[in-house]
């Protein structure tokens, strides 16, 4: 199978467990090591031939507009949508709402705005996943067990 090309990054929460961090900016745009929890995932895309980024919003959208214009600057050759959410409507009805965006004949990768992930030995983690698929699933689901985490990267 060819590379994914197109992703859609959910970033509409609330991010209430964050607070007071929160009250005024999506959680994908804090800071981890540097940059925002967005820039890391975008970067990962990225280097697995990803040319397509929907990301929702909801919460504080006024940042994600102003990330999104910094974002189109850094990467020119990647398009970037923002599907803007005026009412929460949770991870389905935010994919529903992408769906115009969206190639309904390829697959995308579909991640949550707050994932933060360093690859394994093993390779890099998105290109473990599409070398997994086949056309014949409906998803792939990436899970991660909490006892094999190495959290020596996350926390520097």
């Amino acid at each position: 199978m060819s590379k994914i090309t197109q992703a859609m990054i959910f970033a509409a929460g609330h991010a209430t467990r964050m607070r007071p961090l929160t009250d005024n900016l999506p959680k994908p745009l804090l800071q981890v090591n540097g940059q925002p929890l967005l820039t890391h995932i975008i970067d990962h895309l990225i280097v697995e031939g990803v040319t397509k980024i929907i990301i929702n919003g909801f919460h504080a959208i006024n940042h994600l507009h102003d990330y999104m214009n910094d974002i189109r600057i850094q990467y020119p050759d990647v398009e970037f949508i923002l599907s803007e959410e005026t009412d929460l409507l949770e991870t389905g009805g935010g994919a529903v709402k992408a769906l115009p965006h969206i190639d309904m004949n390829t697959p995308l990768y579909m991640i949550n705005g707050d994932a933060y992930w360093v690859h394994s030995s093993g390779g890099q983690t998105l290109d473990q996943l599409h070398n997994a698929w086949n056309d014949e699933m409906g998803c792939l689901l990436l899970l991660q067990s909490t006892q094999s985490m190495d959290m020596t990267e996350a926390v520097g």
